[in-house]
């Protein structure tokens, strides 16, 4: 949960080398990028605590067992550098990037600053490759204000706190001599699949404070019930054996589950002006792919195998990843510009078109990790949706 107390903020922030500011809470300001930026870290986060560390865990259900974890994470996720920001005409966009070897060792320092006696000695089996690169992009519209009680609010909030709730759950009693948690383990999948149906069974409240969301959840003891019983239909006996869901009521006294967390803005905000600008624009819901190559030149030769460094390594990543965002400029300047003519046309007589272009290149996120070829080239592939792009009003003049 996100209401822990500063000191222990700061105790992390000491035990992972993160800074003060790290910590700080970028939607404190109120300006269209910080809003933006905001966003993108709150998908990144989501999308992350899903990952499978080992043995059908989730990163974020191991983070769970451990307040102290759920936070450090959180402001790991907080101290990561943006990949890409762009300023189009109505509309901000800002990407975060997370690495592969970054996230390894995060998590390891996590494991370290907080470990725990029912983990394995050597903390958590992250199956994640080094090079491997996970990116969300985060926007705003001109004039947006900080809180937006939409339908994005509610559903980032029921992903979220369903999480929470099932761990709680987990020690409600199912039997007199067994308790959930437990239950939910004698079969791979069988959390998981509680938790997917968890969204639609609880109710979430939204507060607002400030430039954040606080938003509350309820779960009704009558309304877990039938989700538990329909995933007992066609499960072994053995896994289902002396277990009546029925008598949970007569076994536990909550009658129902509360938990509560912060969100700092809603994810992927669509305002209906951008939506109508963007379906005037052919080309606004397709995506764009591109690829870079580069090959290694710094390296020296140990017999016939050559030796490259990890900064050889990154310096020929980051040239491919120019070349195919160079790529993508030109395939961007061909598309039509919905007045007639290229784009390219059109930038000629519009600086503020080419700054976008420009920077709109920089949102590309990555298709998988560098790939290393058997010529000693690293390519590395890039996809764009043009959809931000169709949004602006150098593209699709604002309607009234």
């Amino acid at each position: 949960m996100r209401s822990a107390p500063s000191a222990l903020l700061a105790a992390l922030a000491i035990a992972l080398g993160l800074s003060a500011t790290s910590l700080s809470n970028p939607v404190a300001q109120s300006d269209a990028t910080s809003l933006a930026d905001q966003r993108a870290r709150l998908a990144l986060e989501r999308r992350l605590r899903t990952f499978d560390i080992a043995g059908g865990q989730t990163l974020g259900r191991w983070l769970q067992r451990d307040a102290a974890r759920d936070v450090a994470f959180a402001a790991w996720i907080a101290s990561l550098p943006r990949a890409g920001e762009a300023r189009l005409a109505g509309t901000t966009a800002v990407r975060v990037e997370a690495r592969g070897d970054d996230l390894i060792r995060a998590i390891r320092e996590i494991y370290r600053a907080a470990p725990r006696a029912d983990d394995p000695p050597h903390g958590p089996a992250l199956r994640a490759d080094p090079w491997a690169r996970w990116s969300e992009i985060g926007q705003t519209q001109d004039g947006e204000p900080p809180f937006d009680e939409s339908l994005d609010v509610v559903s980032a909030a029921r992903a979220i706190l369903a999480q929470t709730l099932i761990e709680s759950a987990g020690r409600l009693r199912v039997s007199p001599a067994e308790r959930l948690g437990p239950w939910l383990d004698r079969r791979p999948g069988l959390r998981e699949a509680v938790v997917d149906q968890l969204p639609d069974a609880i109710t979430v409240n939204l507060h607002e404070t400030g430039a954040t969301t606080v938003a509350d959840a309820t779960l009704e003891l009558r309304a877990l019930v039938p989700i538990l019983e329909a995933q007992v239909v066609g499960m072994p006996p053995a896994t289902a054996a002396g277990i009546d869901f029925v008598d949970m009521f007569s076994l536990n006294a909550e009658r129902s589950l509360v938990a509560k967390t912060t969100l700092a803005a809603p994810i992927e905000p669509r305002t209906p002006a951008s939506l109508r600008r963007a379906a005037s624009v052919s080309w606004a819901g397709r995506s764009m792919e591109s690829i870079g190559r580069s090959s290694i030149s710094s390296a020296d030769l140990n017999g016939l195998l050559p030796v490259f460094s990890d900064r050889d390594l990154e310096r020929t990543i980051d040239q491919a990843t120019f070349v195919a965002q160079q790529t993508l400029r030109d395939d961007l300047l061909a598309l039509p510009h919905p007045a007639g003519g290229a784009l390219r046309t059109a930038c000629e007589r519009s600086a503020s078109l080419r700054a976008e272009i420009d920077a709109i290149v920089e949102l590309a996120s990555p298709i998988g990790p560098p790939i290393f070829c058997d010529d000693g080239a690293v390519e590395v592939r890039l996809t764009l949706p043009l959809e931000l792009l169709a949004q602006s009003e150098n593209i699709a003049p604002r309607t009234p």
